[in-house]
């Protein structure tokens, strides 16, 4: 029996089967047939369409098999001329998903509300969509599937599907539904059990009562809603005269509404009579357990109720007769109107249970037999139903063994279905509102989380710009430290320049059988000598050594060198060395003072070191590198061997001490290369008995680019 009810759109009869094929041929024969927008329809056409479908929408509460023949005609007229018109299509199926729920069918409903569920999103696609999501947990609602009436709300909710509210009919005919349908879920199927939710619920609709303007039906459903509402709150203990009051108000609006003929419905008069009767039974129950010397909590507003009932033909009299007399008419209003068999169980169970309270058991009978004799559909109601069983089983009512067993029967299988529903509603709100607070703790963790990121990434900054602060300082004192290191380095350049320089002239002097006009010349060189000395430590000692480029005459160049150097060495034999300086037109990119320094170190090592007869200085291009002109300094003395060679321009020489000039020879040259970026280099060549080479390949002036050097 409780499958029966949990797939209710499973277990449908022929008439549900040929409602969803026509859904799905009607369905296929759109999607066949759309040719373009709304805006491209014929106007006349869409006006026809359009006045169906406010026929069927106006026609829903008061005669639902109307409101159904209007939607149909409207399909037909989109099938047969406008395929396009989606707009249309949506609203007939809702209208006519809507006069199946009144009459009951919710299988036919069902389809109906599949079928718009499955269209394409148009110009009030948002709306459509959720009044079919709300009429599908109204339905839910009836057939006791309260977990998944809920799960519609609360994903409508989410989703913010009525956020994007717009003051026009058919978006406050959605929001209003929202509202009733959220109602309804508490104080129809809940027993109370969400009553701190309400009051927010009802403030924020009396708040916003001015925007739902829709039609005349809506607003009286709207009434019914908050009446019960109301008297829910009564129920769970606050039983003020505000919301009696407030109730009764909301009773007495639809009164006047329904005072219209042209707005009169029966449906909705018999839903506000058992609502007045609910009301005032229960301030009567609530006053006094006796019958006697009653008053009403609200008086002014029963005699203002009394006098609009005779409106409507009613002899009603506030007394403790009242709420019999009302569920008498509503159940009579009810049955009149003969379209909603959900309305009915429910009227006969709320009149039934009232006479059943006050021991009127003659009157409570009447309203069983009409039930049993009705012959309702099982499950339309399951809620009432369940109560109607429980007044027959327990009210003595004269049946035979078969029919009470049945009666049991069916009673427990609707108490399962009950109890498993109210379990799946408990855990489902469960399930969600921990989902809720999840959200929340992961919402709160993200932010947590990117705070904690953000500051670390402020760290991270601040951590970043103190390292490069530490690196630029580390720097500083690096290049500070290799300028003194440099400036140690230049001084003992200066000291090993002085003595390799001045040595030979010293060794000169000594000489004491040297001829004094030998003598004079060998002084005057001396002097020269440390002159240039002592411009070398001026550029050097400060800064280090400075690189300034320029266009430099190899000839001159070579004639500073000769003037300083001895043209004749003095040794045991008294034989002499001469050296050749070979003329030369050339002009080489580089400093004219370190050239000088170089090729006066390379002859005056030639000089000292390998007892030459005859020192050669020659300059000529490269053949093999266009662009750097090849110096060679030669001699014709003892020559090394390749091991000595090998290690001329090394500061870690075995002979330790000797070898300083060349060690400066090849800084100069690795200072021309770093400031022309030609390839500059010194290297030696030597056989051991025949002599040694000193070759010097610098950049020449005329081919070299002077944008690259560096000042």
């Amino acid at each position: 029996m409780a499958g029966h009810y949990r797939n209710w759109k499973i277990a449908s009869g022929w008439r549900a089967a040929a409602v969803a094929a026509v859904c799905c041929l009607v369905v296929v024969l759109a999607a066949g047939c759309r040719q373009g927008g709304d805006a491209q329809l014929p106007p006349l056409q869409r006006a026809t369409v359009d006045r169906l479908n406010k026929e069927s929408f106006l026609w829903r509460y008061r005669q639902p098999d109307k409101a159904q023949q209007c939607a149909m005609a409207a399909l037909r007229y989109i099938d047969d001329s406008l395929p396009s018109y989606d707009e249309g299509r949506i609203r007939a199926w809702n209208n006519l998903a809507f006069s199946y729920y009144m009459m009951s069918q919710y299988n036919e409903a069902g389809g109906c509300i599949d079928t718009v569920l499955a269209f394409a999103d148009t110009r009030h696609g948002d709306a459509e969509r959720v009044i079919a999501l709300l009429l599908e947990a109204r339905i839910e609602q009836r057939i006791g599937n309260i977990a998944d009436s809920y799960q519609l709300l609360y994903d409508i909710e989410r989703e913010g599907l009525l956020r994007n509210h717009r003051d026009d009919v058919l978006h406050n005919y959605a929001l209003t539904e929202y509202y009733i349908t959220m109602l309804a879920l508490n104080y129809h199927y809940r027993d109370g059990e969400m009553t701190e939710d309400i009051h927010p619920v009802l403030a924020e609709i009396e708040s916003r009562r001015s925007e739902l303007r829709c039609d005349y039906a809506q607003d009286m459903a709207l009434n019914y809603a908050l009446a019960n509402s109301y008297l829910h709150l009564c129920t769970q203990g606050e039983n003020n005269a505000d919301n009696v009051q407030k109730a009764l108000a909301a009773c007495g609006d639809n009164l006047l509404l329904l005072s219209d003929s042209a707005l009169f419905c029966r449906f909705q008069f018999a839903n506000t009579l058992e609502m007045i009767a609910d009301i005032v039974s229960f301030d009567y129950r609530t006053d006094t357990e006796t019958h006697a010397d009653h008053a009403w909590t609200c008086p002014s507003y029963v005699d203002t109720l009394c006098e609009l009932l005779s409106l409507y033909g009613m002899q009603a009299e506030a007394d403790s007769t009242l709420p019999a007399r009302l569920y008498d008419e509503a159940q009579h209003q009810m049955v009149l109107y003969g379209w909603s068999p959900y309305a009915e169980v429910r009227t006969l169970a709320a009149a039934a249970h009232y006479n059943m309270m006050c021991g009127d058991t003659a009157a409570a009978f009447e309203y069983l037999t009409a039930f049993l004799d009705g012959e309702y559909q099982h499950g339309i109601a399951p809620k009432q139903e369940l109560r109607l069983y429980n007044m027959l089983l327990a009210s003595g009512y004269a049946a035979s063994d078969t029919e009470r067993r049945d009666w049991h029967t069916s009673a427990m299988e609707l108490q399962r279905f009950m109890h498993w529903n109210e379990d799946a509603d408990f855990f489902r709100r469960m399930e969600l509102d921990n989902a809720e607070r999840r959200a929340r703790s992961l919402a709160m963790f993200a932010v947590v989380t990117g705070v904690l990121v953000l500051l670390l990434a402020v760290a991270l900054v601040l951590l970043w710009r103190r390292t490069r602060q530490l690196n630029a300082e580390t720097r500083a004192l690096q290049l500070a430290k290799r300028h003194d290191v440099e400036r140690i380095a230049n001084v003992e350049s200066c000291l090993s320049v002085l003595r390799h320089d001045i040595t030979p002239f010293v060794a000169y002097l000594q000489n004491k059988e040297l001829p004094p006009s030998l003598r004079e010349e060998v002084l005057q060189q001396l002097l020269r000598t440390f002159e240039n000395i002592k411009q070398w430590t001026n550029l050097s000692i400060p800064e280090g050594v400075q690189f300034r480029g320029e266009t430099v005459s190899l000839q001159a160049v070579m004639d500073h060198v000769s003037a300083q150097v001895l043209s004749v060495k003095p040794d045991s034999d008294g034989h002499g060395t001469e050296v050749l300086f070979d003329a030369t037109p050339l002009q080489v990119q580089g400093d004219a003072l370190l050239l000088e320094i170089l090729l006066r170190n390379l002859v005056n090592n030639a000089l000292l070191h390998a007892h030459a007869s005859r020192i050669k200085v020659h300059a000529e291009p490269m053949d093999d590198e266009p662009g750097m002109v090849h110096i060679t300094v030669a001699d014709d003395g003892c020559g090394m061997s390749a091991e000595a060679v090998e290690s001329l321009f090394r500061a870690d020489r075995p002979e330790g001490g000797h070898g300083f000039g060349l060690i400066l020879c090849r800084y100069i040259i690795k200072k021309h290369d770093d400031n022309t970026r030609r390839g500059c280099r010194i290297w030696a060549e030597s056989t051991e008995g025949a002599g040694t080479t000193f070759h010097v390949a610098v950049a020449e002036a005329s081919t070299h680019n002077p944008s690259t050097l560096k000042p």
